[in-house]
């Protein structure tokens, strides 16, 4: 399994102007869900927050595990009903 802090460190520098945009990060898939109850005991948090100078602007930013073995659909059809509806 690949290191929690090396996966956030290298996820987290890419996306923390997206996260204050979005109002935080948010982590789905398979895997997330069935491993969210550990996340906190592997230090997800404490990885996350691990951005030296960035610390500050990084510390308030929530993380949220989608749970949702759908998301990805109801998204999806969520997008088409706008371009459905949109007029032409």
């Amino acid at each position: 399994m690949i290191s929690t802090k090396r996966f956030i460190f290298s996820r987290g520098n890419c996306r923390i102007l997206l996260a204050l945009l979005a109002g935080g990060v948010f982590i789905g898939g398979g895997i997330a869900a069935a491993v969210a109850d550990s996340l906190d005991g592997w230090g997800l948090r404490d990885a996350f927050e691990d951005k030296g100078r960035m610390r500050r602007i990084v510390a308030p930013i929530p993380l949220y595990v989608i749970e949702n073995p759908h998301a990805g659909l109801l998204g999806a059809a969520a997008s088409l009903q706008s371009l459905a509806s949109a007029p032409s």
